[in-house]
């Protein structure tokens, strides 16, 4: 079997759990060194990490901050779904309600039926 960091997005993939992990065990602070870790070792291809922090960070109640990540996301990888419905929730905590209608809507728009689960967060 291949050891995590052999994996591609292994390295990142690692750091980012740890950050949730932290996170939801409420040590924000060093969640926030594991996410940074996290887009560092994505080496450019930080759109996986970033949705991982924004989703960490909306879990925490941090709404702008996740906002942000997300949008990072979304930018560096429009076709991220999951990027896009953490945008949308986030926007919707943020009672940004027009720009989270129009992205759950964009969610909705390009799911297919195996991706019920994004869809259903979306609506």
């Amino acid at each position: 079997a291949m050891a995590a960091a052999e994996k591609p997005g292994g390295e990142w993939l690692g750091k980012a759990c740890l950050g949730e992990v932290l996170m939801r065990t409420g040590d924000r602070f060093a969640a926030r060194d594991a996410f940074s870790e996290a887009i560092a070792a994505a080496k450019g291809a930080t759109a996986g990490p970033l949705t991982a922090r924004a989703e960490a960070l909306l879990g925490a109640g941090i709404f702008a901050e996740a906002l942000e990540d997300a949008r990072n996301a979304v930018e560096q990888d429009p076709g991220s779904l999951q990027a896009l419905v953490i945008k949308a929730e986030a926007e919707e905590a943020l009672l940004h309600l027009q720009d989270a209608m129009r992205d759950a809507e964009a969610v909705t728009l390009r799911t297919h039926p195996r991706d019920w689960r994004v869809n259903a967060r979306a609506e």
